[in-house]
């Protein structure tokens, strides 16, 4: 951003870097600003302060004048750096306090202002396609992706990240895709390994530099990193961000509320679409695995994704058969049934990867997923799926769970299905239905057939 001041005085924001330009020629550009009420009464800032070559074109590039921490509301420490720039930089027409004065005074202003305030329905409602990557990723919200290590979930936050900066996904992958500049942060691996990814999708989904997105491996948590990451959001134009992965990226343990919490603000401060990859608690009797640590990623995801490898689709060893089940949604419903992908990954003659081409496959084909889905879901997503009531043994085939824990849901979750005796068939033998299923068997119980296919 970029406004004038005073018609000469120039000043440009990324992030929270401020940078301006007097127009005796003088240039400050104050970053990293942080509150220090002991040692500065207030507020400092690093600042750099160097010569505008458009004002001494006749300098041979000795234009760096100080850089040093400055306390921007500090009279005493404005005072000594006014000392030091005029013992030992005279510059014709430029009177150090009143100048060091005034760059103190807008970078504090910048510094201070925080989101302007706004007044409610002042603008349209929003309505229609509210995704970045349609159903996986909301527009303008902070999702979470989580899963156990080895799943893929890397290749595949490599693979949105590609298609998001392109602007289109494979027609085989059912997926609809807004393109918006794509930073990747990793945490995890190398630039080496994700450019190899990169080339194997290019080379196997035909795509060319439009895929090309920004990258940068995180060395320090991201909060101590965040202002550096918004200036580069605002230089690039970046729209999406991907956090790989979101552990690593605290720097801390994945217990820790308060730097959760600090780093979650951080990330809102972006204001862009943000991707953040998490791995999983480890299982525990009765309880099902979610992120790893704190229970405030949970609450701070807008939108959240549990991704599984379904281990017993056998389409080759260089298939990679993956599934995404939604497990939390604000200001949408939950996808059902879970959305899949197909990784086909072909190996490089001269060894390492050649390339990676993308189609979709039916989630419900995996026992593996359908078992994932939790013992209510499972049943009702084969109700669902086969359309018609079917007995305890049926579905706890289809859902990997014994008999007795169908019929213990069943009877927990009264108020979502109905047990019905089998026509069919002589004795106590019983079917089970969504409500609607059994209203409809029980009306015309001719149409109760023999498990069908589908």
């Amino acid at each position: 951003m970029t406004s004038t001041l005073q018609k000469q005085t120039t000043i440009q924001t990324y992030g929270d870097l401020v940078r301006i330009v007097f127009p005796e020629g003088i240039v400050m550009t104050f970053e990293n600003f942080r509150e220090e009420a002991r040692r500065f009464e207030g507020a400092s800032a690093e600042v750099l302060i160097t010569l505008d070559p458009d004002a001494f074109p006749t300098l041979d590039n000795a234009f760096h004048l100080m850089r040093s921490r400055i306390g921007v509301m500090s009279a005493s420490s404005k005072a000594t750096h006014e000392r030091w720039l005029s013992k030992n930089h005279d510059v014709p027409g430029v009177t150090w306090a009143l100048t060091l004065e005034h760059g103190c005074e807008i970078a504090t202003q910048h510094y201070r202002r925080g989101e302007a305030m706004a007044k409610v329905a002042q603008k349209p409602a929003r309505h229609g396609n509210r995704f970045l990557i349609d159903p996986l990723i909301q527009f303008g919200e902070l999702n979470l992706w989580y899963a156990e290590g080895g799943t893929g979930k890397s290749l595949l936050a490599t693979y949105a990240s590609l298609i998001v900066q392109a602007g289109m996904a494979p027609t085989d992958s059912r997926l609809k895709v807004r393109q918006a500049n794509t930073l990747y942060l990793d945490y995890e691996t190398t630039l080496d390994e994700v450019n190899d990814r990169v080339h194997a999708f290019k080379e196997g989904m035909a795509l060319g530099e439009e895929a090309d997105f920004q990258y940068r491996r995180g060395t320090r948590p991201l909060a101590e990193d965040a202002r550096y990451i918004k200036r580069m959001i605002d230089e690039f134009e970046i729209g999406f961000v991907v956090v790989d992965s979101l552990g690593m990226a605290s720097g801390t343990g994945a217990s820790d509320d308060e730097a959760f919490n600090r780093l979650f603000v951080t990330l809102r401060t972006w204001g862009v679409t943000v991707l953040a990859i998490d791995h999983v608690t480890k299982s525990e009797e009765g309880r099902e695995k979610g992120p790893i640590g704190t229970v405030y990623k949970w609450n701070n995801a807008r939108n959240i994704w549990e991704v599984k490898r379904a281990t017993d689709m056998f389409g080759g060893p260089d298939e990679l058969h993956i599934s995404l089940i939604h497990r939390k949604a604000n200001n949408q419903r939950l996808s059902r049934p879970p959305f899949a992908i197909n990784f086909h990954i072909e190996e490089h003659p001269d060894g390492g990867l050649g390339q990676i081409w993308v189609e979709g496959w039916d989630a419900r084909d995996s026992s593996d997923i359908i078992a994932a889905l939790g013992t209510g879901e499972g049943i009702k997503q084969v109700l669902k799926d086969y359309d018609r009531p079917m007995s305890y043994d049926e579905i706890a085939a289809k859902i990997n769970k014994s008999p007795g824990n169908v019929r213990k849901t069943v009877t927990r979750m009264k108020n979502v299905f109905v047990v019905l005796d089998d026509p069919n068939k002589k004795g106590n033998t019983k079917l089970v239905a969504l409500a609607a299923q059994g209203d409809l068997a029980q009306q015309e119980p001719s149409n109760v057939t023999p498990f069908p296919s589908r």
